[in-house]
C-alpha cells in the first residue's frame, strides 16, 4: 500500500483529533495546550505533576515551590516545577 501526500495529511488530521479527544476525556487538554508556555496557573501545574491543587497551594505557602502572583492568580514555572521533583525528600 502506497500513500501519497493527501493521505499523510488526512492521518496527521486523523492522528491529532484522536489525540485531543483523548486528552479531554483524561482532563489533560489544557496542559496540551499550554506546553509553549513557560508558566502555568495552579490548576495546569498541579495537573502536570499529578496532585490536587491544594496540594501544591500547600507547599507554595510552606516555601517548598517559588510561585509569582500575576494578577488574582499564581504562575509556577516549568523550571521550578522540576526543580521541586527533583529535591528529595525532607
Amino acid at each position: 500500500m502506497r500513500f501519497d501526500a493527501s493521505d499523510l495529511e488526512f492521518l496527521r488530521r486523523l492522528v491529532l483529533e484522536a489525540v485531543q479527544k483523548l486528552a479531554q476525556e483524561i482532563g489533560a487538554f489544557d496542559i496540551l495546550i499550554a506546553q509553549d508556555r513557560i508558566g502555568l496557573t495552579q490548576v495546569e501545574a498541579a495537573k502536570l505533576i499529578g496532585v490536587q491543587p491544594y496540594v501544591l497551594a500547600k507547599c507554595r505557602r510552606r516555601g517548598e515551590i517559588y510561585a509569582r502572583k500575576v494578577g488574582k492568580q499564581f504562575v509556577f514555572g516549568r523550571d521550578e516545577l522540576f526543580k521541586y521533583l527533583k529535591r528529595p525528600e525532607r
